[in-house]
């Protein structure tokens, strides 16, 4: 596929965007909903051309349109998700933290490791075998909500569990967010777009 082909097939899912939402399909409204705020009112192919760039990773449609063709590419991959793994020593009480206190719920549980989510996210908890001497297993991720970062935030200390970061706008990547650390010291920003 060529550049100009590449921009031609997100112009294509951008105007069956358009007619889905316009007959009422729910995941079509339900993809509008989680990038536009403001729902689906007035809802055209400029805005369509929108929710199309931003689920493809693009701030706007122009930034899309004036892509390379491998960031174009790269936009068409078939990945839909990424599940970190968070090393744990005690799969149990990690497993009780994130539902009590972030609202995960479990999704399967193994003898020596969990799957945990919230909505379409994924995390994976792993019970840590022994650990050499000196090393010491640590992992972060971002966990992006659609909205509500400060009702999130506020449930999350009402749990009882101390903020490693106060909710606070950061302009210069877009988000407003907070941070909290689970037991095993792995770092959860959690955070909205601005």
């Amino acid at each position: 596929m060529t550049t100009t082909s590449l921009i031609e097939h997100f112009k294509k899912q951008s105007k069956a965007l358009v007619r889905a939402v316009k007959i009422g399909e729910p995941k079509a409204i339900a993809r509008v909903q989680a990038v536009r705020h403001e729902g689906v009112l007035q809802f055209g192919l400029m805005k369509a051309q929108h929710v199309v760039a931003r689920e493809v990773g693009f701030k706007s449609w122009d930034d899309l349109i004036h892509a390379s063709e491998s960031e174009l590419r790269s936009a068409l991959s078939p990945a839909d998700a990424i599940a970190p793994n968070f090393f744990v020593k005690d799969l149990a009480r990690s497993i009780d933290w994130y539902v009590r206190v972030l609202g995960f719920r479990v999704a399967w549980k193994g003898a020596d490791h969990a799957g945990i989510r919230l909505g379409p996210v994924g995390i994976v908890l792993v019970q840590a075998g022994a650990t050499p001497e000196g090393v010491s297993y640590k992992a972060a991720c971002h966990l992006r909500l659609a909205s509500g970062v400060d009702d999130y935030v506020a449930k999350i200390e009402a749990a009882g569990q101390a903020l490693t970061a106060t909710v606070k706008d950061r302009p210069e990547y877009g988000m407003r967010e907070a941070a909290v650390r689970d037991p095993d010291g792995n770092d959860i920003y959690i955070g909205q777009e601005l």
